[in-house]
């Protein structure tokens, strides 16, 4: 499923910039918030989870093979890597394949400029949305254990914004001023450290492009049994060649 995404997208671009998390990357966001995905701990001792990881291994050895560049960095997400790189090339045109909504802030930020994010799982651009960021901080978000405000759901938070009353009531209750506070540093992606910001520029500036082999990928899927892959291959692979030459 991965590899027939993939090249639906080099036969449309060409070349691409593939972002992983780097080793120790949670370590920032937790100094700040220490619950921060603290839900994906457990799980990394299910089998699930093992099988998953050594796919990703096989995916990225069969990436090697396309005109792409791998990029990660150590105490580095990959959502930082791609608004790092966005914010580069914002005005070259940037395309975005991800199914995490967070990322439409990047395009919040340069409205000016040619960004898109795309959903691949839904098949759609995503759209934009103003309040991705307090709505995150303040309503929460499980998927990244980000509990959000005491009793705010995302009914009240609507009309938070249109009430600026309300507003100032939810936030002196208890200690939710500092807690919305702390919650947007880790969310904003501008408010990611600068020395590590200029890491994932400084990897990106060295690193080249992989030669496109089309022969190697071929025996890459005889390999691992695609054969719905190898159906499509040659008229695929002409698609790739004619973007990258």
């Amino acid at each position: 499923f991965l590899f027939n995404k993939m090249n639906v997208f080099f036969s449309e671009y060409g070349k691409l910039d593939i972002c992983w998390d780097g080793r120790n990357s949670l370590e920032w966001r937790r100094s700040v918030y220490p619950d921060y995905k603290r839900n994906r701990d457990k799980r990394k001792e299910d089998l699930s989870y093992k099988t998953l990881m050594s796919t990703l291994t096989i995916v990225e050895e069969g990436l090697k093979l396309y005109p792409s560049r791998q990029i990660n960095v150590d105490k580095v997400e990959a959502d930082d890597i791609i608004f790092a790189l966005a914010e580069k090339y914002k005005d070259d045109g940037v395309f975005i394949v991800s199914s995490d909504k967070d990322l439409i802030q990047i395009c919040n930020f340069y409205k000016d400029s040619d960004i898109t994010v795309y959903n691949p799982i839904k098949q759609k651009t995503v759209e934009l949305n103003e309040n991705i960021l307090a709505e995150k901080a303040i309503v929460g978000d499980p998927s990244d254990n980000i509990k959000g405000l005491f009793r705010i759901g995302i009914k009240t938070f609507e009309k938070m914004l249109t009430d600026k009353d309300l507003w100032n009531k939810k936030m002196s209750e208890k200690n939710n001023k500092q807690v919305f506070e702390a919650l947007l540093k880790i969310i904003d992606l501008r408010e990611f450290p600068q020395e590590l910001k200029q890491s994932i520029l400084d990897k990106e500036e060295n690193l080249e492009y992989n030669t496109f082999n089309p022969d190697l990928v071929e025996l890459f899927f005889w390999e691992h049994k695609l054969k719905d892959l190898l159906d499509r291959w040659p008229k695929i692979k002409n698609n790739i060649l004619e973007k990258v030459v």
